[in-house]
């Protein structure tokens, strides 16, 4: 009955390793990833244009998989927005992490984390097929330094808000046959976004 953070910005992590978050069956776990508008290609050019598109498809369907799992009422999803990418006072979401916190009766520090994996990794298909990529877990009774894991997670989610699945079927937020065809074709040639 633990709890976890999860953040990257591109939702786009191996389903392997999204199958794994949600085999943990948490009292409480929170998938937090960058809204379109915060999404670095946010309104580039070109192919890499269509990636805020093809995160969100991926986001959808991986809450499509949190209901069909019965876990709608333990895991959510948030997305960070501040401003749109590209606009004045626009900024992009690049935080990368899990956290994992005990539960109550475990140690000192209650829900607060006592474990991070600290490292280089993006969580991300092409970061776990492609790069090279280092970690470290680290696992901590310290109250203070929990205190501060848990502090750091709560500043990660100021500008975050919860979507539900209602969120995708939003005009501005569906997801074009071309970038789902893309997709197929990246998936079918080996590829990763």
């Amino acid at each position: 009955p633990s709890s976890w953070t999860f953040t990257a910005g591109y939702f786009n992590s191996p389903p392997a390793f999204r199958r794994m978050l949600l085999r943990t069956r948490p009292a409480a776990g929170t998938i937090l990833t960058a809204h379109p508008h915060a999404n670095g290609f946010y309104g580039s050019k070109g192919v890499s244009g269509m990636l805020p598109a093809a995160y969100t498809y991926l986001a959808r369907q991986f809450l499509r998989r949190v209901r069909y799992e019965g876990l709608e009422g333990s895991v959510k999803l948030k997305e960070w927005e501040r401003g749109v990418n590209g606009q004045e006072g626009g900024w992009t979401y690049h935080a990368k992490g899990l956290w994992v916190a005990l539960p109550e009766g475990k140690g000192k520090g209650g829900e607060e984390p006592c474990v991070t994996v600290v490292g280089s990794s993006n969580y991300t298909k092409r970061s776990y097929e492609l790069d090279l990529e280092a970690n470290v877990v680290l696992v901590t009774s310290d109250e203070g330094l929990r205190a501060r894991l848990g502090e750091e997670v709560r500043w990660l989610s100021e500008f975050a808000k919860t979507v539900g699945e209602e969120e995708f079927e939003r005009p501005e937020r569906r997801v074009g046959v071309g970038v789902r065809l893309s997709m197929w074709i990246v998936r079918v040639l080996g590829g990763a976004l």
